[in-house]
């Protein structure tokens, strides 16, 4: 974990290039089953969680996936019959999405999530994961959220989970390995693209809460993923054993020890 860049558009310019550049690798490299998994699938297993939380959104809701990436909720809320919309900022994202032909009536908007194109009390909900975090702070994203949401509507909303043990020893890894020779690794071994993954900030899911309560967004439902017996680095240097056991725990991810979990989801209605 990095911390964010001070200057708040180098953050989000530096967000945008990063997924610019992954666009075309990342559906197979998150959605795509591999047996046996060569990563742990944090991304498919929040969009299970997700899927589940959207049993009292509004039927036939008018819904928009704030950070859509390469649409997978998106077919989520088609299958669903909401009217879908999807927005990133990332415009090679939405061209990935674009692709599919399936995909060519969905409305698409590249734009920033702080400065959002749309009326007052627009949408009967909203999805925004793994959006805020990559933030310099997160009034703006809320307040704008809660804006476009009608009263009683819904958002879910996913971050990463700082008080989890498994993060412990993460800002003091990066720091020690350095960015240069992390870059080096990733351009010359891994094969990867060469920008690093973007600085980004954890949250403490229960102070999270109060700052939403703040802009009229009321908890109603929760739950924790991602689960990791090590913390990173060492996690890595026994893959199959941090998925193999990671996997297994994600049955703690409604109980007490779920806090265990690197990431967090909350489901929000607008008071």
């Amino acid at each position: 974990m990095s911390p964010v860049l001070k200057d708040r558009n180098k953050q989000k310019r530096y967000i945008k290039n990063y997924f610019d550049e992954y666009s075309r690798e990342y559906h197979e490299d998150h959605y795509i089953k591999k047996k046996p998994p060569s990563i742990y699938p944090v991304l498919a297993i929040r969009l299970r969680y997700m899927t589940n939380m959207l049993s009292d959104f509004k039927k036939n809701g008018k819904i928009i996936d704030i950070g859509c990436g390469t649409g997978e909720m998106l077919q989520v809320l088609k299958k669903h019959k909401f009217l879908t919309y999807g927005l990133d900022y990332s415009f090679r994202m939405l061209h990935e999405i674009s692709k599919e032909t399936v995909n060519q009536q969905l409305p698409l908007i590249n734009c920033d999530i702080e400065n959002l194109p749309f009326r007052d009390e627009s949408f009967d909900g909203v999805i925004c994961a793994g959006v805020i975090e990559y933030l310099n702070e997160n009034q703006k994203a809320l307040r704008e959220i809660s804006r476009i949401l009608k009263p009683g509507g819904l958002v879910i909303i996913s971050l990463s989970n700082r008080l989890s043990p498994a993060r412990l020893f993460e800002p003091l890894a990066h720091n020690l390995i350095g960015q240069k020779i992390k870059g080096w690794i990733k351009k010359n071994i891994l094969k990867k693209q060469t920008l690093l993954y973007p600085p980004f900030r954890t949250h403490i899911p229960f102070l999270f809460n109060r700052i939403a309560e703040k802009e009229r967004l009321i908890l109603s439902e929760f739950n924790y993923y991602h689960f990791s017996p090590l913390p990173w680095p060492i996690n890595r240097l026994v893959s199959n054993f941090y998925v193999s056991v990671g996997l297994k725990m994600e049955k703690l991810s409604r109980t007490r020890f779920g806090f265990l979990g690197r990431g967090y989801i909350a489901k929000y209605q607008k008071q």
